[in-house]
């Protein structure tokens, strides 16, 4: 039943989440490097994207420069040549230039960071643009931190949420423990980081905690990006009005003895023990505290500009330096049974027919003061919903968390704020009903207003509608109908598909092939540990294995670099729960589509692949053709031990340099520039313990990125064996 199971304990508040993008490319499709400027030689770069990071071969793209001289310019605002419109379409779609899965108008584009307006007539010759290379918060450490996040509603049965329970005010967070004492576990690591679906949410601890003390305090599971929707507010425009869903599991193994467990039921109306609590969250409405709404342009570049200066103070405050994304997030706690899937909310999957609803005549963009670009669009569409139908208790619930857009109204004192929360109300549009549709009938379910944010929120989106309300042949139907969601004054907004197909192992790894190790592999990291890459085949709530399952082809797009993607390639078919097979002879980044015989193939360009609907699978392969075996003494040994030839230069060259330019909070603590930090060994073994692969899934993993590669690491690892066994300094 996932979230649709009882008790259900409705949270909200405000999350920081503080990514560092210098490694997003952002700019890779708006701009090229120019031949010379301001006395810079950009070298074999002059004329190509202005990109910072070869995502492929995890390496900083830093021009022959010395660090110095890169870490002041990418810090700073830059001229660049415009890039040609035509090189411009179809793969920044999916960035949020545009509704996803649609091509942008000619001239359109989007950025977080304001540079010349795209709409300029597309003859050349055109304008230079500017950009501050390093984007909006090049000190980012990947860091999630839960503010205020607490119980608002509760759901004991069927029927509406509650505001008077002894857990209402219970605070969730990723803390590790209760009170003013914990600290934040979470961080959000991309597994493509030039692209916006692979985004995942690592945590040690989520902890639901009331007067001081635990209720539950656990490690969840990886959760993943789910339905990504650059549509989610009609009133900011692209990132800022972006909202994406995720899921995760404390499994059982984790809550023993602890309090929650009295308020979870042993097993599920259908009979499956209770395997863990899960929690179903939007993020949504990202605001910086400088962002392009409240400052123009220049201010932008001014602000921006002051803040990265203040890194150049040996004792600078790394919180001072930093202009995180502020989110609003709204979730759901409640039982997980087993069998059920951990990272995606399970049940029938409704999808938007593509029917528009116009705003308010006037108000589109009318909150775009910042010249953000382009402003949003004058209609909306919605996004997913789940039903579930529980025949052994009687209703029929509809989860909404995600589907409904909103309107957020800039504020009259200190507009845009990020930490001011209030003032995002839903669109109003009409209320709108959950239908049946079976044998040429339409039966009303339930009546929804999606304009009751208050209402909403404390519900956390779902409703519940009595079986038993529902005349004798829409009951006859429910396992045989299409449920929809249709307005009255609008049509049909969501329809059924009659397919569902979700992994919980959307976001992996996998190691480039060296030497003559097999062309292709089916072992991946998810979530720390070894794992096939698996998907599960749904027909209107009812698993389909075997037999019973139609034919399905994978698909797969080549995502990097984002400026200039691979085109569509069939690999295959896959039957449900049969694992996933590739070729990793070449690095990069691939994403794997599955489309039901009998249904339209997936687009050829990646760029108009639906984010908010399509079944996917991110894979990252991780270079690993380099030969490292002469700077070991015995190359066989596991781990190694470095020898003479295997130098600080060496180790900085091939490994660090690329985290020392790219993630700067990494040395805001220890220098990863500095031999004489990690010429010891208690430095070394440190080192040595966090770049373990058991230490995949955990907050201190080095590095945060999560991708290094098995050749690196061991390099990494033998120069940590010198100081650890029996060598000594180089």
């Amino acid at each position: 039943m996932s979230v649709f199971s009882f008790p259900r304990f409705h949270v909200k508040g405000l999350m920081e989440v503080n990514v560092g993008n210098a490694n997003n490319d952002d700019y890779s499709g708006k701009a090229l490097y120019p031949e010379a400027a301001g006395g810079l030689d950009y070298g074999s770069s002059a004329g190509e994207p202005l990109r910072l990071y070869d995502s492929v071969n995890v390496q900083a793209i830093h021009f022959g420069w010395t660090d110095e001289q890169w870490m002041e310019w990418v810090q700073k605002p830059q001229m660049f040549v415009r890039a040609p419109d035509r090189n411009r379409a179809a793969a920044l779609v999916n960035k949020g230039e545009g509704p996803a899965g649609v091509q942008p108008a000619a001239g359109a584009g989007g950025a977080q960071e304001p540079g010349t307006s795209t709409s300029a007539a597309a003859a050349e010759p055109k304008p230079p643009v500017r950009f501050i290379p390093g984007e909006w918060n090049f000190y980012g450490d990947m860091g999630l931190t839960m503010m205020g996040v607490k119980v608002i509603g509760v759901d004991r049965k069927p029927g509406g949420a509650a505001t008077a329970d002894p857990l209402m005010g219970a605070e969730l967070s990723f803390n590790n423990r209760p009170g003013s004492t914990g600290r934040s576990t979470g961080m959000l690591i991309d597994v493509n980081s030039e692209d916006v679906p692979s985004s995942q949410v690592f945590a040690d601890f989520l902890t639901l905690a009331q007067g001081g003390k635990a209720l539950f305090s656990g490690k969840p599971c990886k959760a993943v990006t789910r339905w990504i929707n650059f549509l989610r507010n009609a009133y900011l425009n692209a990132s800022n009005g972006a909202a994406g869903t995720f899921q995760c599991v404390v499994p059982l193994s984790e809550l023993a003895g602890q309090p929650i467990l009295e308020q979870m039921p042993a097993k599920d109306p259908q009979g499956r023990p209770l395997a863990g609590v899960l929690l179903r969250y939007v993020m949504y409405r990202p605001l910086q505290p400088i962002n392009v709404f409240n400052h123009d342009p220049e201010a932008w570049f001014t602000a921006m500009t002051a803040l990265y200066a203040k890194a150049a103070n040996p004792q600078v405050d790394p919180r001072s330096i930093l202009n995180p994304d502020y989110v609003e997030l709204g979730g759901t706690i409640a039982p997980w049974y087993e069998g059920e899937l951990k990272t995606i909310p399970a049940g029938r999957f409704l999808a938007t027919t593509g029917r528009t609803i116009p705003l308010p005549a006037g108000s589109a963009g009318k909150n775009n003061a910042g010249g953000g670009d382009p402003p949003p669009p004058n209609v909306f569409t919605l996004a997913p919903a789940t039903v579930f139908v529980d025949r052994v208790s009687g209703w029929v619930s509809v989860d909404c968390a995600t589907a409904f857009p909103d309107a957020y109204q800039a504020t009259t004192v200190d507009p845009y704020n990020p930490l001011v929360t209030g003032n995002n109300p839903k669109v109003s549009f009409g209320t709108v009903e959950l239908q049946l549709r079976a044998g040429g009938s339409s039966y009303r379910v339930g009546t929804i207003d999606p304009a009751d944010t208050a209402g909403g929120d404390r519900r956390g989106w779902i409703w519940d509608f009595p079986i038993a309300s529902l005349p004798q042949a829409a009951r006859d139907a429910l396992d045989t109908g299409d449920f929809c969601i249709s307005s009255a004054a609008y049509g049909d907004l969501l329809m059924e598909q009659e397919y569902v197909m979700a992994s919980d192992q959307a976001c992996i790894y996998a190691e480039q092939a060296f030497g003559n190790e097999r062309p292709t592999t089916s072992a991946f990291t998810s979530d720390g540990l070894p794992a096939h890459a698996t998907f599960r085949m749904f027909r209107r709530g009812k698993e389909l294995t075997g037999a019973s399952a139609p034919p399905v082809t994978v698909w797969e797009y080549d995502t990097t670099p984002n400026n200039a993607p691979g085109s569509r390639t069939k690999i295959g078919p896959l039957a449900p729960g049969e694992a996933l097979s590739v070729n990793v002879t070449a690095p990069g980044n691939r994403l794997y589509t599955f489309t039901v015989e009998g249904q339209p193939e997936p687009p050829l360009d990646y760029g108009h692949l639906s984010l908010g609907t399509a079944p996917m699978i991110n894979l990252r392969i991780l270079p690993n053709a380099q030969d490292y075996h002469k700077f070991f003494v015995n190359p066989g040994a596991n781990p190694p031990t470095g020898n003479a030839l295997l130098t600080w230069d060496v180790i900085y060259r091939e490994v660090l340099r690329t985290f020392y330019l790219l993630y700067p909070a990494m040395s805001l603590r220890v220098p990863l520039n500095d031999p004489d930090q990690w010429r010891g060994g208690e430095m070394a073994g440190r080192m040595f313990q966090r770049t373990q692969a058991k230490w995949w899934a955990k907050a201190e993993y080095m590095p945060r990125t999560r991708d290094l590669s098995a050749s690196r690491r061991r390099l990494l690892q033998g120069w940590c064996m010198k100081f650890m066994g029996e060598g000594g300094a180089s």
